[in-house]
């Protein structure tokens, strides 16, 4: 399935404003909190999903930038990805 202009817009918004919420959330535990011992959970699932967020991101931008790629692109991606000359 191709990725349309909109539907990129609208998942990359959506996803950018996951990240600031769960970044601002990380700020409010630290000045908060600190690192005592009751957060540290809930600090390292914040970690993690806000790392999640960013590969979302990283993925919506490759399909965005390839969703145009014929066979014979995938085929030279392929070559260069595994470094056959």
């Amino acid at each position: 399935m191709k990725l349309t202009k909109t539907q990129y817009k609208k998942q990359l918004a959506a996803l950018n404003e996951r990240l600031v919420s769960v970044e601002s959330a990380l700020a409010l535990a630290s000045e908060t909190f600190g690192e005592s011992l009751d957060v540290i959970d809930q600090w390292n699932e914040l970690h993690d999903e806000r790392d999640d967020i960013k590969n979302e991101i990283h993925d919506l931008e490759s399909a965005w930038s390839t969703r145009n790629w014929t066979a014979g692109d995938w085929n030279s991606y392929a070559l260069v990805a595994a470094n056959i000359d």
